[in-house]
């Protein structure tokens, strides 16, 4: 195992993967890099890659800090020692996120897991050759 520290937006896989993992992060993709980051996620994939995800449902926005007024969905966020910083949160209901996910390509399966979480398996759609 190798741990790489980078910058996830400029960042470009040295090879590529048949399985890539992630939780907890799509909802701190802000909204215009939506696109970009899944374009990344396909570069990191083998032709027959998948993708698995796990994050939360809008229903989590009920016990969350808004940060109001930003360019971004944000909230506050207070860590060990009282210190408060402000991240991205964006919180997609299933049907919206499928439809996104579609136009760029991508066959998802979004499942909810209770009122907080979904997780849903994805893989690139083929393209036809004719």
């Amino acid at each position: 195992m190798q741990l790489v520290e980078a910058d996830l937006f400029t960042w470009r896989p040295p090879e590529r993967y048949d399985f890539v993992f992630f939780s907890a992060w799509l909802s701190h993709v802000p909204p215009q890099r939506f696109a970009a980051f899944w374009a990344l996620v396909a570069d990191c994939l083998t032709p027959d890659g998948r993708v698995f995800v796990i994050d939360e449902l809008p229903a989590v926005a009920a016990v969350e800090r808004p940060a109001a007024a930003q360019p971004v969905p944000a909230v506050h966020r207070e860590v060990a020692g009282g210190q408060v910083f402000r991240a991205v949160k964006v919180l997609y209901a299933p049907d919206e996120l499928q439809g996104r996910l579609d136009a760029l390509g991508w066959k998802a399966d979004i499942r909810t897991v209770g009122w907080r979480y979904f997780s849903t398996s994805l893989r690139r759609r083929r393209r036809s050759t004719c």
